[in-house]
């Protein structure tokens, strides 16, 4: 996983007419059919329209999140722009809600990127209807984590059965990792030489489950990528003179680098609990090595 220094200037977004015309027309809809519900089950699908345009307007603004992820899912890592469409993701569902069954998660067939059995325990009939055209709740996503993975789950403390209708202005403690966010993914994620990632908190686990980020496929990617970064740790580890150690450094940076089609977030995690030493640290021994190097000292 990665985080993200910044989103994407929002002033075009914000200056969008459609988008304007956009969120009155939802929040009229949305308020009007409300106001009958009488239970969670209770819904009113995402309008599909509005006026003659589709109300996905949000498909405008891809170019500007894939520049910022690198051209990378946010949630898998997994190189998006080049190899397929992508989504403009939103991090909090905006149609209805689905509270996602542990015992049923589902499979990645064989070979494919579909994924099977995957079940709700129930769904709410509304999701966050409201951040529909909110651009902090947007971010750039492949069609497998989307659309195969989370779909609408979205998790958050409140225990499955205690969740209720999401309500505009309540706060919730979310439990999906937000690549936009403040928390380090280096407290929630470790990853095995195999390839396999692992949920050190309550947030790190919901989020491998609410995109599948187990699934086998990412499991092979990554190991590849683990294997040649686990001989840079043990050339590392043999203490070469200073010119051979800055080169193997920079090499490390580069492949945590923002633009680095492979797992950047990954090799920075797992540089960091491999070698005992943070990201800010290493930037730090790279910028001293240049000028110990240069000097001749």
């Amino acid at each position: 996983m990665m985080t993200y220094p910044q989103r994407p200037d929002s002033a075009d977004f914000e200056a969008d007419a459609n988008i304007l015309a956009a969120r009155q027309f939802v929040q009229a809809a949305y308020e009007a059919a409300m106001a009958a519900f009488a239970s969670d089950s209770d819904r009113i699908e995402f309008p599909k329209t509005i006026g003659r345009s589709s109300s996905d307007f949000w498909k405008s603004y891809k170019a500007p999140f894939g520049e910022v992820q690198g051209g990378r899912c946010a949630y898998c890592e997994m190189k998006v722009i080049g190899g397929q469409p992508g989504d403009v993701e939103h991090y909090r569902p905006k149609g209805e809600l689905e509270i996602l069954d542990p015992d049923n998660q589902g499979e990645e067939r064989e070979h494919l990127s579909n994924v099977v059995g995957r079940k709700a325990l129930r769904s709410i009939g509304t999701g966050y209807w409201w951040d529909a055209y909110c651009w902090e709740n947007y971010l750039l996503s492949c069609d497998a984590c989307n659309r195969g993975w989370k779909r609408n789950f979205f998790p958050t403390a409140d225990p499955p059965a205690a969740r209720q209708r999401p309500a505009r202005n309540v706060a919730e403690q979310d439990l999906l990792f937000n690549p936009f966010g403040n928390e380090d993914p280096a407290a929630h994620f470790s990853y095995d030489l195999d390839g396999l990632i692992r949920g050190l908190t309550e947030m790190g686990v919901a989020t491998i489950e609410t995109v599948g980020l187990w699934r086998p496929s990412l499991v092979t990617s990554r190991r590849e990528v683990l294997h040649q970064l686990q001989l840079i740790i043990e050339d590392i580890v043999s203490e070469p003179d200073d010119t051979r150690l800055l080169r193997i450094l920079k090499v490390v940076l580069r492949q945590g680098g923002i633009n680095y089609p492979f797992f950047p977030g990954m090799i920075r995690i797992y540089f960091s609990q491999q070698a005992g030493m943070s990201w800010a640290v290493l930037e730090q021994k790279v910028a001293e090595l240049e000028q110990e190097v240069a000097g001749g000292g």
